[in-house]
């Protein structure tokens, strides 16, 4: 750090630039694990300091953008020099201006300034060190030290959604139900969750804003079993004194007394096919709209983060209200309701998220999203429409919101509209 009789030495006048002894450079995370960094080779610029106030001290810098040069993969200059990025045929030249000069620490000045670069000019700010003077046999040499980053849209990480993925089971599914003080066949009975295609039909419904899209879903043959055996776990032992916690679930002597489907010639269920095991099981599998008040963030040590308000996303009213859908629809049915057992029997209200949305939000300019609705990436914090050159966003955090209905579709349809423009 420099001293404050270093920063009085400052000589009054025009400095020039060594670009033999300084670099513009710049990095870029690639693929979310590593930086690719480039440079400009050609340069040029003075610092004009003003010896009686230093905060009036001008910065003027010229940079050949055709000079780019980066790390050594086929294409990747011709990339940054092509028109979807600095357009270096038409724009040969950046340029930075200084307006104003604030001092925040002793040895530390924030320049703000316009930055050109493909004609575009932006007011930016850029942090910048003072390292301290020499002298050398050229004469006084002055260090500094500075860098900037690109602005994104203040909404960057909001509004994730898991896109209210509930799931939720109708057991015990009677053959027979009382309707109007009279005995008939249940018409679902047998359910046959086992039996695919995962999804054959859907019931929507609406209220208010909330909107709900139910599935009939299928399990797997191969996972019949442990289905029927978590079933039979969760219905004894819920009121089993051992079952306070998972663990004691698994290491205590109440096991044996929790495992229905232990082999047993004596009891024929035992040799049930798994199609059987589960006919009288029907599978729900919900969407609805939740709040999309999710927020990704970055810890201390850089690893993503994702927060709710108050840490509290089961509390939103979109899953108090589909468990009451579901449960009614089960009672229709002619069995008993019973949740994922995530949410209410080895955890407790815990969501799994199969079609997560959002994160990168589309918008009609920088407050309203990250990127524009041809996945441009916004280049401001807010009120702006200008966006990055070449830098697109395509995948499923554009959404900006649940669908409450399987995205896939929607979100490679996005796609395909964002390919239009590369």
């Amino acid at each position: 750090m420099a001293t404050a009789e270093q920063t009085a030495q400052i000589a009054g006048g025009i400095w020039t630039i060594d670009t033999n002894h300084s670099l513009i450079e710049f990095a870029a995370l690639h693929n979310t694990i590593a930086y690719v960094k480039g440079r400009f080779r050609k340069f040029s610029g003075t610092i004009n300091v003003d010896e009686k106030d230093l905060l009036k001290t001008t910065v003027d810098l010229l940079i050949d953008t055709t000079s780019v040069e980066s790390q050594a993969v086929l294409g990747r200059e011709d990339l940054i020099n092509g028109e979807e990025m600095l357009d270096t045929a038409k724009h040969p030249e950046g340029t930075f201006k200084s307006k104003s000069v604030q001092q925040k620490g002793l040895s530390d000045f924030i320049i703000t300034g316009d930055l050109t670069l493909r004609g575009v000019t932006k007011e930016v700010q850029v942090p910048l060190s003072f390292n301290g003077i020499v002298t050398t046999r050229m004469g006084a040499a002055a260090g500094f030290s500075g860098n900037m980053t690109l602005k994104l849209s203040d909404l960057l990480g909001d509004g994730f959604s898991t896109n209210g993925d509930f799931a939720g089971f109708a057991v015990n599914i009677a053959p027979t139900i009382n309707k109007n003080a009279a005995t008939t066949s249940n018409p679902v009975w047998p359910a046959y969750a086992s039996r695919g295609p995962i999804n054959t039909a859907h019931v929507m419904f609406h209220d208010g804003k909330l909107h709900f899209t139910i599935e009939d879903s299928a399990v797997p043959a191969m996972f019949a079993a442990p289905l029927r055996l978590a079933f039979e776990i969760l219905e004894k032992g819920m009121a089993h004194p051992h079952f306070g916690k998972v663990s004691g679930i698994w290491s205590g002597r109440a096991l044996n007394d929790l495992l229905p489907l232990i082999p047993d010639v004596e009891k024929a269920e035992r040799f049930e096919t798994e199609h059987e095991m589960l006919m009288d099981v029907f599978f729900f599998n919900t969407m609805a709209t939740d709040g999309a008040n999710g927020q990704f963030g970055l810890s201390a040590d850089g690893r993503l983060t994702l927060g709710f308000p108050d840490d509290a996303l089961a509390n939103d009213p979109v899953f108090q209200k589909t468990e009451e859908i579901l449960k009614a629809m089960a009672e229709a049915m002619g069995g008993e309701f019973k949740t994922s057992f995530l949410w209410d029997g080895f955890t407790k209200r815990r969501i799994i998220a199969v079609h997560p949305l959002g994160g990168c939000p589309m918008g009609n300019s920088s407050s309203e999203g990250v990127v524009n609705k041809e996945g441009r990436v916004f280049r401001s914090a807010s009120s702006g429409l200008d966006v990055y050159r070449g830098l697109f966003v395509m995948d499923a955090s554009v959404i900006p919101g649940a669908l409450a209905v399987n995205p896939t579709l929607t979100i490679v349809a996005q796609c395909l509209r964002i390919a239009q423009n590369l």
